[in-house]
Order: structure tokens, then sequence, then C-alpha cells
């Protein structure tokens, strides 16, 4: 049986060192050297104080050569630990439910969850189920989802979803997803939906897509479609289309195709010329081609020059080039106009 270092005249009761309650959160914990320490300190304190019939059964298990965190749980809540009850370290006021649901121990989780209060709230008003799908383990959120309030916001009014789906852990953005959840904006406005693309989560964009609406935008302006466009994403864009207004700004004035054109993405450029005027202008008075002008991105230029020249051709006007194909303004384009389609006829 391990043993530990500290002074025997401190461990008269388990509150000498820690009560019962705080020994619970910590084996509850993740992190391999503090089981080891917790682990060594109930056993030591067993070895000199079990008394009851409960304390001699825990010494018993933590005398086994690989005692499980789950018996060693067990044990400590016979002995009158209180799954309720809260650590005071750093100010989290976590349960142990909670720290169980972090750190991914899914049998810990069954066994407090009917004995604690799965909707209590730690620090930054984070929940059990927040923690599970930070922790990323699907089992735990399963467990905890339906005796927890999956729309409960944290201080960054962001859900378990919105973190499940901001670090891309795609099992548990499929179990939370739901239609008032992916629409639920966190304080910059931003959805599930924007989080997960924003940081790359394609498999959670797409599981996410038929519970959001791509048109919804944050306090920058920015939708999904904008953003896809940013990301030269031209699968994520024609995905967004059918959903989204193409026509939307930022609050730069800048719509999708404006994005599209300065990241020189082709592909998302075509898919949004039909949907979009390509004269509109951003507060810079800059439309789509002149942005691609400024991020040398001349292919896209060309090509939305060939689109409007095009539609002005079919509605039976004659005109000449906007650009001598290569992203450079032609000459016979009005100078200082407004409309960048106002030609010299």
């Amino acid at each position: 049986m391990a043993t530990s270092d500290t002074d025997p005249a401190q461990l008269k009761k388990p509150k000498a060192l820690a009560c019962w309650d705080q020994w619970l959160i910590d084996i509850v914990g993740s992190e391999d050297h503090t089981h080891a320490e917790t682990k060594h300190a109930v056993a030591f304190w067993l070895s000199r104080n079990a008394a009851s019939d409960a304390e001699k059964r825990l010494l018993q298990v933590m005398s086994s050569t690989r005692p499980s965190l789950l018996a060693i749980a067990k044990g400590l809540i016979e002995c009158g630990a209180s799954p309720k009850a809260r650590s005071p370290h750093h100010g989290d006021k976590k349960t142990a439910l909670m720290v169980a649901a972090y750190w991914r121990r899914p049998e810990c989780v069954r066994l407090l969850l009917p004995l604690s209060d799965p909707k209590a709230i730690a620090q930054f008003n984070a929940t059990a189920l927040m923690l599970a799908a930070l922790g990323g383990n699907a089992e735990c959120v399963d467990l905890l989802l339906p005796d927890s309030d999956s729309l409960a916001q944290g201080s960054q009014a962001e859900t378990a979803l919105m973190f499940a789906a901001r670090l891309g852990h795609t099992d548990c953005v499929r179990l939370l997803s739901s239609n008032e959840a992916a629409k639920l904006p966190n304080a910059s406005g931003a959805t599930p939906l924007m989080a997960a693309l924003e940081n790359g989560h394609l498999k959670c964009v797409k599981i996410l897509l038929p519970f959001s609406d791509p048109s919804q935008r944050d306090k920058s302006g920015l939708n999904a479609l904008i953003m896809a466009a940013q990301a030269g994403n031209a699968e994520l864009v024609s995905a967004f289309l059918p959903g989204s207004d193409a026509t939307a700004t930022d609050n730069e004035g800048m719509n999708a195709l404006m994005h599209a054109a300065g990241a020189g993405c082709m592909e998302c450029v075509s898919a949004l010329l039909p949907h979009v005027d390509v004269h509109a202008v951003n507060k810079h008075n800059r439309c789509a081609m002149d942005v691609a002008r400024e991020h040398k991105q001349g292919e896209c230029a060309a090509l939305i020059e060939r689109h409007a020249l095009a539609a002005i051709a079919a509605n039976g006007v004659f005109s000449a080039p906007l650009s001598d194909g290569a992203g450079v303004p032609s000459k016979n384009l009005e100078p200082n106009s407004p409309k960048k389609g106002l030609l010299r006829l």
C-alpha cells in the first residue's frame, strides 16, 4: 500500500488533510499525479484511522494493486463524501460531477448523477453539460443531457453546443444539435455554425447546417456564407446559398462576393455571381471587381467583368470591356462613376 510523507499528527481525522468531499472531487479528476497523490493520502489516513465498516472496506479497495477510481469514489461516498459539495480550489466551485464530466469519466458521471444537481453552475456559469462538451466525451454528454438544460448559457452566453462546435467534438455536436440551440448566439452574436466554421471543423458544420440559419449575423455583420467566402470554401458557399441572403453585408459593407474576390477563390466567385449585384459597393465605394484588383486577384476580377458584360449583352445593351481582361480598368470605364458598369459607348 502506498504511503505519504504527510505528518501523521496532522491526519487525526480526514478533515485535517482534506475532507471526504474534497477527496471525492480530486479522485474523479484526470491528472495522473493528482490521482496518485490523492490515493496515497486516502490510503495513508485509512491505514491509521479506519474505524467504521465503510472506512475498512475503502481501505481494502485502496490496498489493491490497481484500485479503480470508480471503486474509490463509491467508497468515499459510503464514508460520507457529499457529491453536492463544491471545490474551493481557485474559486471554481466545481462539484465532483462537473469534474468527472470534464475529465471524460463516464463511469463516475453515471455514479454521481443521481446524487448530484446536474443543473448546478460553477465558475463562469458553467454546468456539468458544458464541461462535458468542453471535454469532448459524447458518453458523458449523453448521460447528462436528459437532466440538463441544453440551452443554458455561460458567462459569454455560450452553450454546451457552442463549446463542442468550437472544439470540433463531432459526436457531442451531433447529440446537442437542435433548432433552438443552433440558433442561440453567444455574446458576440456568433452561432455554433459560425464557431465550427471559423475553426475549420467542417464535419461539425455539416451536422449543424440543417438546424442553423446561415443568414444569421454576428455583431460584426458576418454570417456563415460570408465566412465561407472569406475562407475560400466553395463547397460550403454552395451549401449555404439556398438558405442565405447573398446580398447581405458585414459592417464594412462587404458582401460574400467581395470577400470571395479578395480571397481569390474562383469557384466561390462563380457560385456567388448569379446571386449578387456585381455593381454593389462597400463603404469605401469599392465593388467586387475593385476588391479583387486591390488584392491582386486578376483572374477573379476578369471573371466578374465577364459576368457583368454577359448580363449587359443579355439585356441588349452594347458595351466595351470594363477591364483589359486581367483585372486592370479599361479606358472604356467612365471615370469616377459610382456604378462600375457605366460605360462610354
